[in-house]
């Protein structure tokens, strides 16, 4: 049997489908399965110990009048290839439907009231979500469980190691005196929305004030190249411990393997978060103008901290400029709250492992 995940982005999105991925696998054991993923995206395709291959869906050649017509005619064919027995949009937006569509299969299925409600028209199976299936990773696996005509379960993402980027991980910490086995606290400290990005002065009061309590945590910032600034003005801003900055210094497979190396991540709203989640590792979050109901760390090992009046108004900056839901949470509470999950891990022994 050949199936076809369609989930071209984000990095979050993609992570919750993981458990619904993994119940379709379940189900069809044997099964060839693929994932249509945006370019950037792919290498986090290969932590799916079930998914086949990733088939690139390029966007931004997709976008280009000239690249366009060749590059439109060589994905189509190469999604009719396989002839996919089973297509499942877990998107819902108009392009993913198109695509899905045009891979020819007679079962297509996505949401019946997905994210843009034109898409549902081109699904061959329209499926409704309970009212009570806030969060994206429920809905995933709602829209999985009635295709196999099952009760709601839950599956854990799974995430595979890739050894070559979890040795590679090792080896950058080392360089920085963090050993594998250390403590480590990670901090991601940018997120795309101003509004979701609390200040860099913020990460490093709670540095400091963890490591007051607790002396031997290692803490390191991640992000991406252009998150490079503030990772250095934290590091910068704290002189009394070990904190060191990877913002740029890792590709997906790497961040993934750093994430799974953490006691816990103290983050924005943003992808870490999720892959956080994805590992097991517990997250406290900064919650402002989204909703963490439906995209926030899923589960019970984490913490989010939002502002309980000034919260979810959607907006990349803040309207009145006055970033209220970034001022009400207080950094001393924050380090508690680490603290406290850093001591149980601790008292249970996983550093020593």
């Amino acid at each position: 049997m050949n199936i076809l995940i369609v989930k071209p982005s984000s990095l979050g999105d993609i992570l919750h489908a993981f458990p619904a991925v993994s119940l379709l696998a379940e189900h069809y054991p044997g099964a060839n399965i693929d994932w249509l993923v945006n370019r950037q995206l792919a290498p986090l395709i290969e932590f799916h110990p079930a998914v086949s291959e990733a088939i690139i869906f390029p966007r931004e050649e997709l976008g280009s009048p000239i690249k366009f017509p060749k590059t439109f005619m060589s994905l189509v064919h190469r999604l009719r290839e396989k002839k996919y027995d089973l297509i499942v949009d877990f998107q819902g937006l108009m392009r993913s439907a198109v695509f899905a569509k045009l891979a020819k299969s007679s079962n297509v299925v996505g949401f019946a009231k997905p994210r843009e409600r034109i898409s549902a028209g081109l699904y061959n199976r329209r499926i409704d979500i309970p009212t009570d299936a806030v969060h994206a990773v429920e809905r995933n696996l709602h829209l999985v469980c009635s295709l196999l005509d099952i009760g709601f379960v839950g599956r854990e993402p799974g995430l595979k190691t890739l050894q070559k980027a979890h040795d590679t991980v090792v080896e950058k910490l080392a360089k920085e005196g963090i050993a594998k086995n250390d403590t480590i606290v990670g901090i991601a400290p940018v997120a795309r929305w101003k509004s979701k990005t609390w200040p860099p002065e913020f990460f490093a009061d709670v540095v400091s004030e963890v490591h007051r309590k607790i002396t031997d945590v290692r803490f390191v910032v991640i992000g991406s190249e252009a998150d490079s600034e503030a990772a250095e003005k934290i590091v910068s801003a704290v002189n009394t411990c070990h904190v060191v900055s990877m913002a740029g210094e890792t590709v997906i497979p790497e961040l993934v393997e750093m994430v799974k190396l953490f006691s816990c991540l103290l983050s924005n709203d943003s992808g870490p978060v999720h892959v956080a989640w994805a590992a097991k590792v517990p997250v406290f979050a900064l919650f402002g103008p989204t909703s963490p109901s439906k995209t926030g760390p899923y589960g019970k090992i984490n913490r989010v901290f939002q502002d309980g009046e000034c919260s979810e108004c959607l907006q990349r900056e803040c309207p009145d400029k006055s970033y209220r839901c970034h001022k009400s949470i207080n950094a001393k509470e924050v380090a508690e709250a680490l603290a406290t999950c850093i001591t149980k891990e601790k008292e249970s022994g996983r550093g020593e492992e």
